[in-house]
């Protein structure tokens, strides 16, 4: 990803804009914080702060990658070719 796609990245996602929450679990004997947006996501950890910056973390990596890909698909060219 270019330095000016990954700038326009950051400015349409933001981590801190999402749904954070944090939960003890005793199955896995530590902090779990999960985000609303992507139920798939989780994170663990020994403390609340911890657990949320973890996810926080994961988050942000997560949509730099979105990002390029969002970025790749407003560069295809139009043409795809078809081979029976």
């Amino acid at each position: 990803m270019t330095t000016k796609a990954r700038e326009k990245t950051q400015q349409i996602y933001k981590a801190d804009q999402y749904s954070y929450s944090v939960t003890w679990s005793e199955d896995d004997g530590a902090f779990v914080a999960r985000v609303a947006e992507f139920s798939s996501l989780a994170a663990h950890a020994g403390s609340q702060e911890k657990a949320l910056q973890e996810i926080g973390g994961v988050v942000a990596d997560v949509l730099e990658d979105l990002g390029a890909t969002r970025s790749s698909a407003l560069s295809f060219s139009g043409e795809a070719k078809t081979a029976l």
